[in-house]
């Protein structure tokens, strides 16, 4: 039986080693605590330019099919010119300062076509209004927000082309899918920062810049698929990295210093070698051909302890707030009109509504897929939900589910804290041709609890662990009730003699030895 128990033991240890550092969650927005990352959008350029009437032009070049909105609300008066791949939807808020022209391929709806010949977009607006303010390539937006800024000071009025395009302060901000998810294993901030970034194997991303702003000494782990390049932009002098692929440093290609394997064994086992504890972990799985890293002075773990909804809604850094354009609500069912804050504490079995909306775009058909909760603590939990559809409009749904009773939350947490996630489907009738796409919504919920034992987070391989060695233990309990009862049992039958009972033949039966093993008797009749 130890022997059971230790493989038992070494099984579950095996499994949990499979995570070399800590869990990565989703990052939505660019920045977590220590990284934020850019998305290039180039070729691109922008300019202090205003044509004669006073008024900015901007280029969008949109290459993602799909739907997108543009909200125009803030921005200044000005020319705007929309060129975009087949199978685009592009929805603009109203501004009556911003007339928008689109090419053939784009389906905006009341917009004007161009009032250029449309082979050279960029040339053929430079010649039509003077001059061009921004032109912005974009691969993956879905929601572009025009902010009312302007360029800064000491900017050329000539907008040229570059195909590294990392704008920050800038007159639009694009929001995309995430692309960064994030974790930091060591909760004790150090003298030295040790980051790891990998990206993922199937991500197309084949250049990525790294800037350090950081005045603590940092050691940066890279890896990347096959071909990634990585650039180090004006690197500090207490810097250092190691790489799996070509680093251009200072101007010089430095070659590989860690081994390249798809399944990133070698390379964990290297980075954990390092005499230093880790102390972020990011994994990129998207963002384009090419991004931007910028590397800071962290001022707290993003993995952090957190007790209440209500701190993970203030924290500058949430792991999962709401995504635009979509808008998530939780209503009483006592008071269907007055939404419930993000410190309401929901009793688990009450009925409760929830309305799902589209802040910007108005769709043919727009309804909820299903729902889903999952814990934020360190057990990995996820409930789905019953969703019953109360009504629907263009614009929004109304549905209405209950949260299962939770006892996954360990003993000293009054209350559990979870993410309620809802699938969404839309549609919008794109030049007599249906476009459809799915998207999700967060919200940080906090349901009541009772009282309950921790959670256990076992994956497949950990069960058939466990079912092995109860195997094993079952084989080894089985081997040593045969030995007892061959040790035992045979030497009491043999010399122990069988009991006589005192009266024979009861009940009628003149047999003078009954038979061993038979439940039934046979009767006999006696003669005086």
């Amino acid at each position: 039986m130890e022997i059971a128990a230790a493989l038992l033991l070494l099984l579950v240890t095996v499994v949990t080693a499979e995570s070399p550092f800590c869990e990565p969650m989703e990052v939505v927005g660019r920045r977590s605590a220590w990284i934020s990352v850019e998305r290039n959008m180039g070729p691109g350029c922008w300019s202090r330019f205003l044509s004669n009437q006073s008024r900015e032009v901007h280029i969008l070049n949109l290459q993602n099919p799909g739907i997108i909105s543009v909200n125009l609300t803030a921005a200044r008066p000005a020319d705007l010119i929309i060129d975009c791949g087949s199978n685009t939807f592009v929805y603009l808020s109203e501004n009556k300062n911003v007339t928008a022209y689109s090419s053939s391929k784009c389906n905006v709806h009341g917009k004007k076509p161009f009032p250029f010949d449309a082979e050279d977009v960029l040339a053929g607006t430079m010649e039509k209004f003077g001059g061009v303010t921004s032109f912005t390539t974009l691969t993956d937006a879905r929601k572009i927000t025009f902010t009312g800024g302007t360029a800064p000071e000491g900017s050329s009025v000539n907008c040229i082309q570059k195909s590294s395009f990392f704008p920050e302060d800038y007159v639009l901000e694009p929001d995309s899918s995430p692309v960064m998810w994030f974790c930091s294993p060591n909760v004790n901030l150090s003298e030295k920062d040790v980051h790891v970034i990998s990206i993922r194997e199937n991500v197309n991303i084949q250049n990525v810049s790294i800037r350090v702003f950081s005045e603590k000494r940092t050691t940066l782990f890279l890896r990347g698929p096959e071909g990634t390049k990585w650039t180090i932009e004006d690197p500090p002098d207490t810097f250092g990295f190691s790489s799996n692929n070509q680093v251009n440093f200072h101007g010089y290609l430095v070659q590989p210093t860690l081994h390249y394997e798809p399944d990133n064994a070698q390379f964990w086992k290297q980075v954990q070698e390092t005499d230093h504890a880790i102390t972020s972990y990011t994994e990129i799985r998207g963002g384009g051909s090419s991004l931007r890293l910028d590397i800071r002075m962290g001022n707290r773990p993003a993995s952090e302890p957190r007790t209440t909804v209500a701190e993970l809604e203030a924290s500058p850094t949430p792991r999962s707030p709401e995504p635009r354009p979509l808008l998530l609500q939780l209503f009483d069912t006592s008071n269907p009109h007055a939404p419930l804050g993000p410190s309401a504490q929901i009793q688990p079995g009450r009925k409760i509504y929830a309305n799902i909306s589209s802040q910007s775009v108005p769709f043919q058909t727009f309804g909820v897929t299903g729902c889903r909760v999952r814990s934020w603590s360190s057990c990995s939990a996820m409930r789905e939900l019953d969703v019953m559809m109360e009504r629907c409009t263009p614009f929004s749904c109304l549905i209405s589910l209950s949260f299962p009773l939770i006892q996954d939350q360990p003993q000293d947490q009054p209350s559990a804290c979870w993410v309620l996630e809802c699938s969404v489907q839309f549609c919008l009738d794109a030049r007599e041709q249906m476009v459809c796409e799915e998207g999700n919504v967060h919200r940080n919920v906090e349901v009541l609890r009772s009282p309950s034992e921790p959670c256990l987070d076992f994956d497949l391989s950990a069960v058939l662990g466990i079912a092995f060695g109860g195997f094993l233990i079952g084989v080894v309990l089985t081997g040593a009730l045969w030995f007892i009862q061959v040790r035992t049992g045979r030497s009491r039958s043999v010399n122990k003699p069988l009991p006589v009972p005192a009266n024979s033949a009861s009940c009628g039966d003149s047999s003078a030895s009954p038979s061993i093993g038979s439940t039934k008797s046979t009767p006999t009749s006696s003669m005086a």
